[in-house]
């Protein structure tokens, strides 16, 4: 036990000792003898990465606007069964005999958290419950808002992921340092 522990122990230190030299290594600096030619590459290089930044926020703008849009489309989605349970309370009077959710289920607004069908149940299981199965057995979702914008949104999100991709890889891979001297390639 004692062997298989220090076993581990020394190849371990071998393989962070040999990557720790590995990393040891700085590499060569080398000049270009063309200043025209660095020059140029230098000012491409920064409308390239002028553009890479400009699309990065346009990126962050795009992105917060696709979920918003999608945070309403989803806000807006309400049973179609609850729909037809309004119609259904309205034609028993009855149920509203000094019952304050009969009022809340009928007049509360469409959406996800509308309770019109479950207090149909619920107030009459026996007698509601076809009515009840029937409405569900078919229960379609509808939406006030379409999610058509966020989607619209979301492509051009995914086109400028892909041009910002696009200026951070074909930017020259040389970054320039300057210095007392001028520009020192690294």
């Amino acid at each position: 036990m004692i062997r298989k522990r220090f076993f581990i122990l020394l190849l371990s230190s071998f393989f962070v000792w040999n990557t720790l030299d590995a990393q040891s290594v700085t590499p060569a600096i080398s000049s270009k003898t063309n200043s025209k030619t660095t020059k140029e590459e230098i000012l491409i290089r920064r409308k390239m990465l002028d553009f890479h930044q400009l699309s990065g926020f346009i990126t962050l703008g795009l992105w917060l606007a696709t979920n918003l849009e999608g945070e309403k489309a989803k806000d807006s989605l309400y049973r179609k069964s609850d729909e037809y349970a309004k119609i259904l309370l309205l034609t028993r009077p009855e149920y509203s005999n000094n019952d304050p959710l009969y009022s809340v289920s009928l007049f509360q607004g469409l959406d996800q958290n509308s309770i019109a069908a479950t207090y149909f149940l619920f107030k009459d299981p026996a007698n509601n419950f076809p009515l009840y199965f029937a409405l569900k057995s078919n229960e379609e979702w509808e939406a006030k808002h379409s999610g058509s914008f966020s989607q619209t949104i979301s492509i051009f999100y995914f086109w400028n992921v892909s041009s910002n991709c696009w200026f951070s890889f074909f930017c020259s891979s040389k970054s320039c340092r300057f210095g007392r001297f001028g520009c020192k390639y690294l």
